[in-house]
């Protein structure tokens, strides 16, 4: 096994994306969720965590979560197409 530092936050992202490439997302939330502990001014945490919940119809929350990303970079085209997608969703 490899020993990973708990509080390593290029560790947690890595992790995460691992986990969430392998449809693990419960796990790869909960990297996403630590890392958010250390820094909560990295738009792509919540752009990741807004595209696992949105992959898991959780729309809402996927919502809240985009809307953060989009706060913190107002000029992504990748936050923005998710942004749509979820708002198309919710509509439904």
């Amino acid at each position: 096994t490899i020993n990973i530092n708990p509080n390593n936050y290029n560790a947690l992202l890595n992790l995460s994306a691992i986990d969430c490439y392998q449809s693990n997302f419960l796990r790869a939330e909960r990297y996403l969720i630590k890392a958010l502990s250390i820094n909560q001014k990295d738009e792509s945490i919540y752009y990741n965590l807004a595209s696992i919940q949105f992959k898991q119809k959780r729309y809402i929350e996927a919502k809240i979560n985009i809307e953060k990303a989009h706060n913190l970079n107002q000029n992504s085209e990748r936050i923005y197409l998710l942004y749509v997608g979820i708002l198309l969703d919710l509509d439904d």
